[in-house]
């Protein structure tokens, strides 16, 4: 595949994500909020915003949430027994209250976004959910907007974007 940007750009785009969250998460208490990230690269990014918003003294100490979808999605199992089977161990994590914040890395059909909406609301009711991508296709097949955006790429449809955290 061909590259469409570098670990230069990639370090401007989520310093400036890190920014906007910071900014978005203005006023609120830090022990009401809990980041999520999809399974695998929204994970990888939740944990460099978390860094990063740690350097700019706006510790979220809650652990990341790590979650798995793949049982969620709607075009990977019909089978509908299996959807309140989470295979990660979150048994931990009450959602109830609080703010949930969703990171994914990329942002296309919003279906993978769909399933963790699902996800997130069988550990609980949270106060407030919000989304937060590194890149966004915009070829949403659901109506998902996300709160928070790296940065908007025009990239034709066939190819797949795929951002790699070193």
């Amino acid at each position: 595949g061909s590259q469409l940007f570098d670990n230069n750009d990639l370090a401007i785009d989520l310093q400036r994500v890190a920014v906007d969250v910071f900014d978005y998460l203005d006023g609120q208490a830090p022990a009401d909020i809990v980041f999520v990230g999809i399974l695998t690269n929204g994970v990888f990014f939740a944990k460099r915003v978390q860094e990063k918003l740690n350097k700019m003294d706006k510790p979220i100490t809650t652990p990341i949430m790590e979650l798995d979808i793949s049982l969620y999605r709607d075009d990977i199992s019909a089978k509908k027994d299996y959807m309140s089977v989470v295979k990660n161990n979150n048994l931990l994590f009450n959602l109830d209250g609080k703010h949930v914040v969703l990171f994914d890395d990329v942002l296309s059909t919003a279906r993978t976004a769909r399933a963790a909406l699902n996800a997130i609301f069988d550990y609980g009711r949270p106060q407030k959910v919000s989304f937060v991508v590194l890149y966004d296709r915009q070829n949403r097949q659901v109506p998902i907007e996300p709160n928070v955006v790296g940065k908007v790429l025009d990239v034709d449809f066939k190819y797949r974007v795929n951002v790699g955290f070193i």
